[in-house]
Order: C-alpha cells, then structure tokens, then sequence
C-alpha cells in the first residue's frame, strides 16, 4: 500500500507501560545506533531510558509519548501532566544544546568573518 506506515507493537514482556518510570536520563545517539525497547523500532537517535524495579530499558520518542510512563521525583509521584511537562522540557533543551554545538563546530571551522563567534548578526 501506497504511503502506509510500518507499525511497532509493544513487545509482551515489557507488561504495563504504567508499571514503569523515567529516570530522567536521556540520550542523543548522533549514530542512529540506538532502539527502542518498548516496540524496537531501530535507528533512533533520541531515546529515554525507564526503569521498573532492577530493569532498565531506553525507549524512543514515540513510546515515550504514546504510553503513560510514569515518574517521580524526591520519592513523591508525579501526576501524569507533570511527567509529560518534564520530559518535553529535558528533550527541548537537549535538542538545543545539539544545535548550539553544531554551530559551535560550523563557525569554529567558518574561513567567512560573518561565522566568527562575535560577528554581528
């Protein structure tokens, strides 16, 4: 079928998605090397790991978004609104430190003065 999309499921062994929690660790893997193990899916670049007792899984970005993962913070759980609100800001941030070095890298390497780290925009 013309533009139909590859579907993920959650794999049987991960159980409740809500029996699990973020860590609040995230990962930008530039490689592309990195999968979901909630419905691996391969080739991520931004995953965020979970955990639920002793395991740790790293999920992506649309599992993280389509099941209710829950969090906590200072051993208090947070509602479902806050986590979402967490995540959201930890990966806007990330995403603009990852921008902030690539122009870092492009003007450290730019021959043309109007790149100079200073130059007036």
């Amino acid at each position: 079928m013309t533009g139909s999309r590859l579907r993920y499921s959650l794999d049987p062994a991960i159980g409740k998605p809500q029996e699990w929690s973020f860590s609040w660790m995230l990962m930008d893997d530039a490689s592309f090397n990195s999968t979901c193990g909630f419905c691996g899916q391969s080739q991520q670049r931004i995953t965020y790991e979970i955990m639920r007792d002793a395991d740790r899984l790293w999920i992506c970005q649309r599992c993280a978004g389509r099941y209710c993962v829950g969090g906590m913070r200072d051993e208090i759980v947070l509602p479902k609104e806050t986590v979402r609100a967490q995540i959201h800001g930890l990966t806007a941030r990330l995403k603009q430190r990852t921008c902030q070095n690539i122009i870092r890298t492009i003007t450290a390497g730019a021959a043309d003065q109007a790149f100079a780290p200073g130059a007036a925009l």
